[in-house]
């Protein structure tokens, strides 16, 4: 008992202490600004500028941990996506052949290099024929996705 009444000493001192002596915040200097795009910026861009093309289909992939509020009021933690390394962006080419072409790309920034669970997955992917490419414009994202298309309509 003794530490708890010690503990709630030492919060309301604390307490006090932030109320006669207000901490002020200073405003975070600006960075500077080097005309790179972030990844999500291009990866708006490629998935506005392929998801738009007709007979493709194209989802986000987003990975990592969502806390759910479950109907009991618990938080509960879940999974979400097709795992670590895999594409930003998933989608299905409908082929001349009415069959589909799975595809995934990954949206890196100029420079940027690939991680080493992307490429194990990237790798693994491949086995089962889905295609994967990488890219870091709208631009190249669409050459390369006319690359795809074509390459797939040939069989």
């Amino acid at each position: 008992m003794n530490t708890r009444k010690n503990k709630k000493a030492a919060i309301e001192l604390s307490i006090q202490e932030s109320v006669d002596n207000p901490i002020v915040l200073k405003d975070k200097p600006q960075k500077k600004s080097n005309n790179k795009k972030l990844e999500k910026q291009i990866q708006n861009d490629i998935f506005a500028a392929i998801g738009s093309l007709e007979g493709v289909l194209l989802f986000r992939n987003s990975v990592g941990l969502l806390d759910a509020v479950r109907s009991d009021g618990n938080v509960q933690r879940i999974k979400q996506g097709l795992g670590q390394g895999s594409p930003d962006l998933i989608g299905c080419l409908k082929l001349k052949n009415g069959l589909g072409q799975f595809f995934g790309i990954e949206v890196k920034r100029p420079g940027c290099k690939l991680r080493e669970n992307q490429i194990q997955c990237h790798e693994k992917w491949s086995k089962f024929g889905i295609k994967i490419f990488t890219a870091t414009s709208k631009e190249e994202a669409l050459i390369l996705m006319q690359e795809l298309i074509d390459k797939c309509n040939s069989y």
